[in-house]
């Protein structure tokens, strides 16, 4: 990839003559599983690339650090993965377990 300060005009133009990069420009997180879902999405500068399905819906292969289904950071205690809550996003499609994520929700939160 070309850093921004070695841009010239002509690469500016190759970028935007690149359609398959100009698809991701309209891209945003509320257009992406996860993502959608999280309460960061709008400041987020995550940098991972966004992948389409077949649907043209869109979805992460990797991972964020974050967790939105339970309000937790990779790390953090009480940490779980997307899969430990009962959340797949893959090129299949979506799934979630919504009585998975509120049980450990009560476990995780509940005073």
């Amino acid at each position: 990839m070309q850093q921004i300060d070695n841009l010239n005009v002509e690469s500016l133009k190759k970028i935007f003559n690149d359609h398959a990069k100009l698809k991701l420009w309209f891209i945003h997180k509320d257009l992406i599983d996860v993502c959608k879902d999280c309460e960061y999405r709008h400041m987020c500068v995550d940098s991972r690339l966004p992948n389409q399905r077949k649907d043209e819906s869109w979805y992460h292969k990797e991972e964020c650090s974050y967790n939105p289904y339970i309000c937790k950071w990779k790390g953090e205690e009480g940490y779980k993965t997307l899969e430990e809550c009962g959340v797949i996003s893959n090129e299949q499609g979506l799934s979630i377990d919504h009585d998975k994520i509120a049980s450990l929700n009560e476990e995780l939160w509940a005073e």
